[in-house]
């Protein structure tokens, strides 16, 4: 069968234009939006976030995630603020709870900004914007996640582990276009302009435990099979059950992550890690809307996002 529709490649294919802070999602169209949602037709929900919890699984280069308490009944109490202690005033003793939370965006289910990655001497991101001068003390100034629109799309999973007749993908293993193509043909899929293509390795069949999930991490993309579905499928964001979606270390020892600087420098595709797949995958749904609303965090490098599935 046909894997890609014709002009499927026009959406994701495109080199950034000058002043564009948004990238491949930008160009999605009305139609795009309209044709997505009416492709739903049970009223179905896939929840493809995995949570966020204390000790939680991290690419090593982010911090923990912690939340703690910072106010509380007996908190109140104790430091005598008089609105909230058992009075007169206050006859049902009413008080309250709130957090902190200290943590990267790029925590559990996440969309990358276009300016979390640099390269060059300058470290220059999507759109020609340097950190010499679009980097303030508090964040990117141009391509954060804040110009990242809300995403309404058709969704496509890759069930890769499925394909292979695997529980899960091993650590470092690169996800090949030979793969992407075998794993169309099994699924009966097509690629459209504009799809989000969910990439599935197995990870959160074994998640949160650590120790297992190290043991699939690092399976993703090569630089081959990404530029396969960016400039013949037409994909405006690509997202993974891993931390790194491609393939980690890199197969070429002189490049670090040479997906992230295509996708996000070059043609400004946006990523999305540690998506939870698993139960599109065992109810075999392979096309769906998929819906992503980043925060609109100024300054940004990413958003947590809770991402959703609809058939």
């Amino acid at each position: 069968m046909n894997k890609v529709t014709d002009g499927a490649a026009e959406l994701g294919a495109r080199s950034p234009d000058a002043g564009d802070e948004v990238g491949a999602v930008g160009r999605l169209t009305a139609t795009n939006v309209r044709d997505a949602l009416h492709a739903v037709t049970q009223g179905r929900v896939f929840d493809l976030d995995p949570g966020r919890f204390r000790g939680m699984p991290l690419w090593p280069g982010h911090p923990a995630y912690e939340l703690v308490t910072f106010r509380t009944p007996a908190g109140l109490r104790a430091d005598e603020d008089e609105e909230y202690r058992p009075n007169e005033r206050n006859v049902h003793g009413a008080a309250f709870i709130t957090e902190l939370v200290i943590a990267s965006q790029h925590t559990g289910a996440h969309v990358d900004a276009l300016a979390h990655w640099t390269r060059g001497e300058t470290d220059e991101w999507y759109g020609g914007n340097s950190a010499q001068t679009e980097l303030s003390d508090f964040g990117p100034k141009r391509a954060d996640i804040s110009k990242v629109p809300p995403i309404i799309t058709r969704g496509v999973l890759l069930d890769v582990a499925g394909s292979r007749g695997v529980d899960r993908l091993s650590a470092g293993e690169a996800v090949t276009v030979d793969d992407l193509k075998r794993t169309l043909d099994r699924q009966g899929c097509e690629l459209h302009q504009g799809d989000a293509v969910l990439l599935r390795t197995g990870l959160m069949s074994v998640w949160p435990d650590r120790e297992r999930v190290s043991e699939t991490d690092g399976a993703g993309l090569n630089l081959a099979a990404a530029r396969w579905l960016v400039e013949e499928g037409g994909a405006v964001l690509l997202a993974s059950d891993t931390s790194l979606l491609e393939q980690g270390p890199s197969d070429d020892p002189s490049v670090p992550c040479p997906v992230h600087l295509y996708l996000l420098i070059d043609r400004g595709v946006l990523i999305g890690e540690f998506f939870y797949l698993e139960e599109l995958a065992e109810d075999r749904t392979y096309e769906f809307t998929l819906i992503v609303l980043p925060l609109k965090l100024r300054g940004g490098t990413a958003s947590m996002v809770r991402p959703i599935a609809i058939v």
